[in-house]
């Protein structure tokens, strides 16, 4: 969508800065190096389609969803370029997988199992094996590692074994190096045994930490960098310069009502903050149910209006949330607030709060609109 006409809030997503982010990357890696924009959860927040239409016209090699549900939506929407889905894949759904050229991560040797069985109607279905080297979560365990390739080997005859992949558990820790030194050493050997037995994948570990620490195979994964965000504040502080990311969302909404209280008073459900004689607030139509958070900003979030910050007051509502205003002059009805922006980042939000960025963004409520502008 293009238009924030009758939208009472709405988020920007800049293609500018999504441009730029996806150049940083492209700067850092070899030509031949594949990039995997992931963009599994309505693209952490910015919209599923538009953002991976908008990663396929930059030149992303592969997108990674969480759900094949997500992938078929993508085929549907015009995207033509390889999907991998990163989730647990239910066994009904794998047919969707073969017709619409999704590829699947796969975890399990029950999973293994199910494509035997159906593997006549399964031909041509492209797997990524996911290996567990730390992580602890999805994965085969390496020791489970040659059982699961010589079960392909000897079963999935019509099965394309087209990735080996795995996941870092502490890339964005400094403090951690030998952490991840200890899974890529481990990974590697699990990619000599595939490659001894004959197998020619798609080699992928590195998320958006790995990336910029200079840890690549034939494939990268880009998740919250590609969105404009470093994986966490001491990699922002030691590696801005060498890659220079933007963030890419504003989250706005609007004034929708003045209200004086010349006499103070309290504010909201169960009165939990009382404000003095001659307060003025401004009604904000957004609330939990938008995202919100009535944990993280009840009584202390702060939003932006007439470029001045205004601080939350009371308890975020379902559909609504009060700010103080008193200090603001001029303030009305439909004046423009924003609630995520270069100036409310959702770092700041998260570290705040104690929380993470990817919180604060994937809880923006689908429903709301997604206006990409230029």
């Amino acid at each position: 969508m293009e238009s924030k006409s009758g939208l009472r809030t709405w988020v920007e997503v800049s293609r500018s800065a999504i441009a730029n982010n996806y150049g940083q990357f492209r700067k850092l890696l070899s030509p031949k190096t594949k990039i995997m924009a992931v963009v599994k959860s309505n693209a952490y927040g910015h919209g599923l389609w538009d953002f991976a239409l908008l990663m396929q016209k930059l030149g992303a090699d592969f997108l990674a969803v969480d759900s094949i549900v997500e992938g078929v939506r993508l085929r549907e929407k015009g995207v033509t370029i390889p999907l991998l889905v990163l989730g647990y894949t239910l066994p009904e759904k794998l047919d969707d997988a073969v017709k619409h050229n999704i590829s699947l991560g796969v975890s399990t040797f029950e999973t293994l199992g199910t494509l035997r069985s159906g593997e006549r109607e399964l031909m041509g279905l492209k797997i990524h094996l996911k290996i567990d080297t730390g992580m602890h979560r999805q994965g085969f365990l390496s020791r489970d590692v040659p059982a699961a390739l010589d079960f392909i080997k000897d079963n999935l005859k019509n099965v394309v074994l087209e990735g080996v992949f795995t996941h870092f558990s502490s890339a964005d820790e400094l403090s951690r190096m030998e952490s991840t030194e200890k899974q890529i050493e481990e990974f590697d050997k699990i990619v000599l045994l595939v490659k001894s037995l004959g197998f020619d994948p798609i080699i992928h570990a590195s998320n958006t930490a790995g990336i910029i620490r200079g840890i690549n195979y034939d494939m990268v994964r880009i998740g919250k960098g590609m969105y404009g965000y470093y994986p966490s504040p001491a990699m922002k502080k030691e590696y801005t310069g060498k890659i220079n990311l933007i963030p890419v969302l504003t989250w706005k909404t609007v004034v929708s009502e003045i209200k004086r209280l010349p006499e103070g008073g309290t504010v909201g459900y169960n009165e939990t903050e009382r404000l003095p004689p001659g307060s003025v607030l401004a009604v904000l139509p957004v609330g939990y149910w938008h995202g919100y958070s009535r944990r993280v900003f009840s009584g202390v979030g702060r939003v932006k209006i007439k470029g001045k910050f205004a601080k939350v007051v009371g308890r975020v509502s379902m559909d609504m949330t009060s700010v103080l205003v008193t200090s603001i002059p001029g303030v009305n009805v439909l004046d423009e607030v924003e609630l995520i922006s270069k100036d409310i980042s959702a770092d700041d939000l998260a570290l705040e709060q104690e929380t993470i960025n990817y919180e604060i963004l994937t809880h923006i409520n689908p429903l709301i609109e997604r206006i990409y502008v230029s």
